[in-house]
């Protein structure tokens, strides 16, 4: 594969090349430019991701702060610092949830046990983040954002980034949404969250 660079020179001398036939020389150009467009989006996404996990492990945070601040705004309730932060657990969206498409992986999953009258539950806040605050939910996030709940089908042994280790949070417990998926994205520079 070519690089961005290489690619921007390729089509430029491409272009100047009366004799090779263009629809065929810009479709392929086409494909090499939106491939490198998507790989650099793709590189600063994870980028941002691995930023915004190193910051919710750190109650000092912008990221940390601003989602505490959001969380509060939605319901006064809602403390940060009564959740544990897992990061990357796979959640099932099927009941076979075996294959691709039949589980999603949030970003971060905010965990905490709760008690109602019909007894103890886990409750989850789902955050994701995102390079901008425009950027879209995924095709399996938009699928998980209209069930009310998950089962767990897989946690990774460094996935508590913060918090303490919640007992019930573990492969196949079922887990309850509480509100809609947050994202959290930076734009001009400024953390932000919707």
């Amino acid at each position: 594969m070519l690089s961005t660079e290489e690619s921007e020179n390729l089509a430029e001398m491409l272009r100047r090349l009366d004799e090779i036939p263009s629809d065929k020389a810009r479709t392929w150009l086409d494909y090499g430019a939106n491939q490198a467009v998507f790989k650099a989006n793709r590189e600063a996404g994870v980028a941002f991701g691995n930023l915004m996990k190193t910051q919710l492990s750190d109650a000092n945070s912008e990221a940390y702060k601003t989602l505490a601040k959001h969380l509060n705004e939605l319901n006064p309730k809602v403390n940060l610092d009564e959740y544990s932060i897992y990061s990357q657990v796979q959640l099932c969206l099927t009941k076979k949830c075996i294959d691709k498409g039949e589980y999603w992986i949030p970003d971060f999953i905010l965990v905490a046990e709760k008690t109602n009258d019909k007894g103890k539950y886990l409750e989850t806040i789902i955050v994701d983040s995102k390079l901008s605050g425009s950027t879209g939910w995924t095709t399996n996030q938009n699928v998980a954002k209209g069930m009310d709940g998950w089962d767990i089908k897989a946690i990774g042994d460094k996935a508590l980034i913060k918090g303490s280790n919640v007992e019930n949070f573990k492969v196949e417990k079922s887990l309850t949404k509480n509100g809609d998926f947050i994202k959290l994205y930076s734009e001009s520079g400024i953390l932000r969250t919707k």
